[in-house]
């Protein structure tokens, strides 16, 4: 659990870091100044399990949010990030929730995770002890 993302991730929960997009206040800059000093491979790695399991709910689905925004606003290309992240995703929301199959073709690469689609997460989302059961 070294990944430098999760940490960031974790040190924001922790400090209760602001993550809404629409903030202007503070334009999320605690966060966005920490995750300038990362490269995309850390970003990429990074367990969404152990980030559930270690950050408060839905806040850590904001951060996967102000990432997507990061990528977005410096046109990074976000398909690997989208696969990597939402066959993650998919795993911890009910296979009945209207992002289920979303996810998945999102996984196969046949689309790009949105920040719109992590507030259907939170709206599906299974809690870890959930998970096994499916």
């Amino acid at each position: 659990m070294n990944n430098g993302f999760y940490q960031i991730c974790v040190a924001a929960s922790q400090n209760n870091w602001c993550w809404r997009l629409s903030c202007t206040t503070c334009g999320q800059r605690q966060f966005r100044i920490a995750l300038s000093a990362l490269d995309d491979d850390t970003i990429k790695e990074v367990s969404l399990f152990n980030i559930e399991k270690n950050c408060i709910f839905p806040d850590w689905l904001g951060y996967l949010g102000l990432v997507l925004d990061d990528y977005n606003r410096r046109g990074k290309n976000i398909e690997e990030i989208s696969c990597l992240w939402a066959s993650q995703l998919s795993q911890m929301v009910s296979k009945n929730s209207v992002v289920y199959q979303k996810l998945i073709d999102i996984s196969s690469g046949r689309m790009k995770l949105e920040i719109s689609d992590l507030e259907l997460v939170e709206l599906g989302f299974r809690h870890s002890s959930e998970w096994n059961g499916n």
